[in-house]
């Protein structure tokens, strides 16, 4: 089980937050949940942020979706000047096609092959 602690998703329908310049500014705030159904509106811009930690070679990757698109991958390192902090890994997706699919997200060192995740995160969102 994914720690609620390490990992928060957030995810911004249509954006409220800095994102892309294309991002209405007008829009609805939906909390993600890992263990729940989500739901979305094709067309949708869904904005995700997972903690994570570059210094450590690690990065969280998207498996494909044909629900999906992915307009953006943005790292931002923390702002506390420690070493080896963790930074925010933020994710814009947008809403394709109607139906149920899961977004599924793995936290790997792309340059390791044949390695099993760190991590792994599912999440199930239904699109309408």
């Amino acid at each position: 089980m994914i720690s609620r602690f390490f990992v928060f998703l957030i995810a911004i329908v249509l954006g409220l937050s800095p994102g892309p310049p294309n991002v209405d500014p007008a829009g609805t705030v939906v909390l993600l949940d890992a263990e729940a159904e989500n739901r979305l509106s094709v067309g949708d811009l869904a904005r995700l942020e997972l903690i994570s930690n570059a210094t450590t070679g690690y990065t969280w990757v998207v498996d494909d979706n044909e629900y999906f698109a992915l307009v953006s991958d943005e790292y931002i390192a923390p702002d506390t000047g420690l070493i080896g902090a963790p930074g925010m890994q933020v994710f814009t997706f947008r809403a394709l096609a109607e139906g149920s699919a899961e977004l599924i997200l793995r936290y790997v060192r792309p340059w390791e092959t044949g390695t099993a995740p760190a991590q792994t995160i599912t999440i199930r969102i239904t699109v309408e």
